[in-house]
């Protein structure tokens, strides 16, 4: 096993990933004034491939020349092919198209409290499907979710504040 410290080169790398990830989702906001969802889309999954394909061939991967793609559909199969072209259409752009449709209508606090419910579903998932016992760290990070979701929504906080004027405004 490697060892669980990080480097700070690690941190630096982190940071840097933090600030390109999240950038993206801002200018992705800021693009939705002018663009629709569909396009923001075909940009941001497509600037990616492109970035892959990139770092593929920067790595020295390459598909197998004397086939082509036909020959590398052949020797992956179609099953393979089928699960890629699944996940890059299903789980990828039509979650993103749901997600800044989502970002244009509700605004950004909103999706974020549903952003906040990803890892509580899917520990929940894991629990039913998978028959994961969940430990005292999963817990502790639900406790931690569910304070952000307070923390964000703010109506505790109004709530605790002025009991008549929270429960006045639509939430």
């Amino acid at each position: 096993m490697r060892n669980p410290t990080m480097t700070g080169q690690d941190w630096l790398l982190l940071i840097a990933l933090s600030i390109l990830w999240g950038g993206s989702f801002f200018f992705s906001e800021v693009a939705l004034a002018e663009l629709g969802p569909l396009t923001v889309v075909l940009g941001r999954v497509g600037f990616a491939a492109l970035a892959l394909i990139g770092l593929t061939y920067l790595t020295g991967n390459r598909l197998p020349s004397r086939w082509g793609l036909w020959g590398a559909f052949l020797v992956m199969g179609a099953l393979t092919w089928a699960a890629l072209l699944g996940l890059a259409l299903l789980s990828t752009a039509l979650a993103y198209v749901i997600y800044f449709r989502i970002l244009a209508a509700a605004g950004a606090t909103n999706l974020l409290l549903v952003t906040f419910l990803i890892p509580v579903s899917a520990l929940g998932f894991g629990v039913a499907i998978l028959g994961e016992r969940p430990g005292a760290t999963a817990f502790a990070g639900l406790a931690l979710i569910l304070a952000g979701l307070a923390a964000v929504d703010g109506r505790l906080l109004r709530l605790r504040r002025s009991p008549a004027v929270a429960r006045s405004r639509p939430g």
